[in-house]
């Protein structure tokens, strides 16, 4: 029986031997920290000084010519900035001191514990690392803490051993201390460590030893709370004079917000404003210079695809083409083939040729040239390209359309070559705040050297431009939009919304959220404010008159008082008709129709006129349903497809001051 029991102990302790020896075995076969120690004494300054001991196994791999660390110092705390000091006292590597290399990085600061040119023998190698760091004791109410991440969870070789040791500068008894640990991941709250307290002089030591290995992106975060009046706590003054120099980018930024919108006031009160003009009073006889699409053109100081809309419908009134609706959307808009009157406006004889006359409609200007010589040859060709030569219809639909999309060029074309005449855009007025964003931004980049500033402006500018220039102008005019344009307003809007959660996620890993928000917020006063910068010329401010007065007379008059206070004013059909053209650029549409629908014989309104054939005509509806459709149809073809506490439970691993990682060089 003795002899059983001593030959099943034998191979219990030859197994276990082996064990042993095979771990170890495994442990020298990779690249690995075998041991990672750190001594961190709480200075009365609220400084710490600390000894990192870090013991590799190198093989050559990563560890080549010796390791390198990763020591965050720049925090977010609330809405500043707040960066702490760090000061690198000495580096060696088995005992031989060696000057390391120190680079200030995004958020901290890079340490390469290495020579030049100089490769380590494989095998175990001990670094050590002394720096101080501070202020990094946090001040609460009836407490006070330092609260450290002892390794940093971006190391990428596995930690056999971590032992961590704090040092209070006053002799405390354990009821006295607020202590917690925690293992593993980013924000794990693991527990596999030791403490151990105990006093040696004046000072108390908090010992935490982890009971398990620590693998790839696992750290160790330790806090521990002591009485106030132990350490001196930095006055009101310098925290504000350390948030302010943390935060100067950012409040730099903040200045810029204010000096870009000031330099759009100034400019908007020196360049901006419109000449004066005389009185207005209600009116509704325009002057023969003005027709529809021109008074659309000024009132709003752009061009549109409405324009083209309201010399539609002035066409069709003056019988010199029918509309007729084929389908929800859909025009067939056909000449009348009358000839065109003398005194017809510019706008409307070029939206005519444009969409009837071959030559104007379908030929640029080579081409037309090309088939003037060779119509000296062949006249038959005259037919096609002579000045009379014309195509019966036109058709307005929904999708790209190559002819409506030439047709809104042309018109559009004609416009912005006559807008000087009328108002200045003053474009100029953008040169200076774009310059000096893009200043701001290159300046950001450089001093914070954060390598997510470029893709979070990036990113987020692209998003920007399809908000500002797609999805905003959809929901301002979504209330009075064909059903077509809301569908393609929300799938935009669900399209970017995955775009908008990348670029939030982006914005908030940076660490300059302050100053990028004020960078955007810059970006956004320029969208509202430069369109302001218009400014109509003299003759622009003149025909202004006239077209206020008109709206004057629109919004002013009751409906039952029409008949009374214009007396010459016809009360039937053609008035209605009359005016329709300009309402209709001036986007008053709705409510000429309401009036007109209670002043006069509302059977009379709802006959359809004589320019107009298809679904069933109300002069409430068809209005803003017709503008509304054709907008959307010319628009969709203008353009070609194509800061907290961890003594109380509420930290987690990878939390507290310090930190980062490290790696081999």
């Amino acid at each position: 029986m003795l002899k059983k029991i001593i030959l099943s102990l034998s191979i219990f302790i030859t197994i276990l031997t082996f064990k042993v020896e095979a771990s170890s075995y495994y442990n020298l076969q990779s690249e690995r920290i075998t041991n990672y120690e750190s001594i961190i004494t709480v200075r009365e300054d609220a400084y710490i000084d600390v000894e990192e001991r870090i013991t590799v196994n190198a093989l050559g791999i990563d560890i080549r010519r010796g390791i390198y660390r990763e020591i965050p110092t720049d925090y977010t705390s609330g809405v500043f900035n707040y960066n702490v000091d760090l000061k690198v006292k000495k580096v060696t590597r088995d005992g031989e001191e060696i000057i390391p290399l120190v680079e200030k990085r995004a958020n901290g600061y890079y340490i390469e514990m290495a020579e030049p040119g100089i490769y380590i023998d494989h095998g175990l190698h001990t670094f050590v690392f002394t720096y101080e760091m501070g202020p990094m004791v946090g001040f609460f109410d009836g407490f006070d803490e330092i609260y450290q991440n002892i390794t940093g969870n971006d190391w990428a070789f596995t930690i056999d051993k971590v032992k961590a040791t704090v040092i209070i500068p006053a002799k405390l008894s354990e009821d006295e201390l607020r202590i917690a640990g925690y293992i593993g991941t980013m924000d794990e709250k693991g527990q596999d460590f030791t403490v151990e307290t105990y006093q040696e002089g004046n000072a108390t030591y908090v010992e935490f030893t982890s009971t398990r290995a620590l693998y790839s992106q696992e750290g160790m975060s330790v806090a521990v709370g002591f009485p106030k009046n132990i350490v001196t706590e930095p006055s009101l003054q310098s925290k504000v004079i350390r948030y302010l120099m943390s935060s100067w980018l950012a409040l730099l930024l903040i200045l810029g917000i204010f000096l870009i919108g000031g330099y759009y006031v100034i400019a908007w009160f020196l360049f901006g404003r419109d000449p004066k003009g005389k009185t207005v009073y209600p009116r509704y006889d325009l002057g023969k210079h003005l027709d529809p699409m021109l008074a659309r053109v000024i009132d709003r100081m752009e061009y549109d695809p409405k324009v083209i809309v309201s010399g539609l419908v002035d066409l069709a009134v003056k019988g010199l083409i029918k509309i007729d609706e084929k389908e929800k959307g859909n025009y067939k808009i056909t000449t009348t083939n009358k000839p065109l009157p003398a005194d017809l406006p510019e706008g409307e004889v070029k939206l005519y040729k444009s969409m009837f006359r071959i030559k104007e409609a379908f030929l640029d200007e080579d081409q037309k040239k090309v088939l003037v010589e060779l119509a000296a040859e062949h006249p038959f060709l005259m037919d096609l390209i002579g000045e009379e030569a014309e195509t019966k219809s036109f058709t307005l639909k929904q999708g790209y359309s190559y002819r409506t999309y030439s047709v809104n060029k042309k018109i559009k074309d004609m416009y912005e070559k006559k807008m000087s005449k009328y108002f200045e855009v003053n474009r100029r007025f953008l040169i200076l705040p774009i310059i000096f964003i893009i200043l701001e931004t290159i300046l950001l980049m450089a001093i914070t050297n954060d390598e997510m500033i470029f893709p979070v402006i990036f990113w987020n500018g692209i998003i920007s431009v399809f908000v500002f220039t797609a999805l905003l102008p959809g929901l301002r005019n979504f209330p009075d939009a064909p059903v077509t344009s809301k569908i393609s307003t929300i799938f935009l809007g669900l399209f970017l919304t995955p775009f908008f959660i990348i670029g939030a996620f982006l914005f908030f890993e940076s660490g300059q959220m302050i100053a990028i928000t004020a960078l955007f917020a810059q970006l956004a006063i320029i969208f509202v404010l430069q369109p302001i910068m218009k400014a109509r010329t003299t003759e622009g401010r003149k025909l202004q008159d006239e077209i206020d007065g008109f709206k004057m007379f629109l919004n002013t008059t009751e409906p039952n008082k029409l008949k009374v206070l214009y007396p010459d004013l016809p009360l039937n059909l053609s008035t209605y008709e009359k005016f329709l053209p300009f309402c209709i650029g001036l986007g008053l549409e709705k409510l000429w129709s309401e009036k007109f629908a209670q002043a006069f014989d509302l059977k009379d309104l709802d006959t359809s006129p004589s320019w107009y054939h298809g679904t069933y005509f109300s002069s409430s509806s068809f209005t803003s349903s017709f503008s509304s459709s054709i907008s959307s149809s010319i628009s969709s073809s203008s353009s070609a497809p194509g800061s907290s506490s961890g003594s109380g439970g509420g930290g987690g691993s990878g939390g507290g001051g310090g930190g980062g990682g490290g790696g081999g060089v």
